[in-house]
């Protein structure tokens, strides 16, 4: 009798620590990781678009019409105000979740001279590509 409640005790115990470290396994093993990736993979997107927006408008004749000069003076490209958040917002994320190189290969490529007078633009090209290509060497695509 005295046997039975103690395996009846033991048998309670194992499945609340082998439940307690299912739970853990499952939190820093699988989840952890995994939210990670899907972290990098969406920052990898938001630059991807950061990127292109810049360059569509860039490259939009009508908008770069629209340019207004404020005393005297002209921005070297004219950017919807989309564009302008949607550039800051990937720097800062590509700045928090990339290595310092990555990072640098990016900001390269939002400062690389694009725009219609600058047709083909293959600095911009080849910094956009560069900077895309180590994103996505870090978060396993490539």
């Amino acid at each position: 009798m005295v046997q039975a409640a103690v395996q009846v005790i033991l048998g309670g115990f194992v499945g609340f620590v082998g439940g307690i470290g299912a739970v853990w396994a499952q939190q820093y093993i699988a989840w952890r990781p995994q939210k990670r990736i899907e972290l990098r993979r969406a920052v990898f997107d938001e630059a991807l678009n950061a990127l292109a927006m810049y360059e569509v408008d860039a490259l939009d004749p009508a908008l770069q019409a629209k340019s207004a000069a404020a005393n005297g003076m002209r921005l070297h490209v004219e950017l919807r105000l989309e564009t302008k958040v949607q550039m800051q917002r990937a720097r800062s994320q590509v700045q928090a979740f990339f290595p310092e190189a990555t990072f640098e290969a990016f900001r390269e490529a939002l400062d690389a001279m694009v725009g219609l007078n600058y047709i083909p633009n293959t600095e911009f090209t080849e910094k956009s590509t560069k900077a895309l290509k180590l994103m996505a060497v870090d978060i396993g695509l490539l």
